[in-house]
């Protein structure tokens, strides 16, 4: 999957929840050993974890691999995770 061209498509490849490998990944907006948010073709990713690294990172080709034990993924539409973001800090804050 690494070192193939971006075609315009998503996919992800986990292994023994301790290897992912992406392709599709558009931009990376956090990034921590816990949580790991994502912009891919289909959308936005959030991966959950522990003891998470970025093995290998190429946004030209959209490539991304990822170390560490993977808990959790889950997809969204667009602006979905921002949206509760100002959600809950809105109320935290009134």
């Amino acid at each position: 999957m690494v070192g193939e061209k971006k075609d315009g498509g998503h996919r992800l490849l986990l292994n023994d929840r301790k290897s992912l490998e992406l392709n599709g990944i558009t931009n990376v907006e956090k990034f921590d050993e816990k949580e790991i948010d994502l912009d891919t073709e289909m959308g936005k990713l959030s991966i959950k974890g522990e003891e998470m690294y970025m093995k290998h990172l190429n946004l030209d080709k959209g490539e991304l691999i990822i170390e560490g034990f993977v808990k959790g993924i889950v997809y969204s539409e667009h602006g979905d995770i921002k949206k509760k973001e100002k959600g809950f800090f809105r109320r935290l804050f009134k």
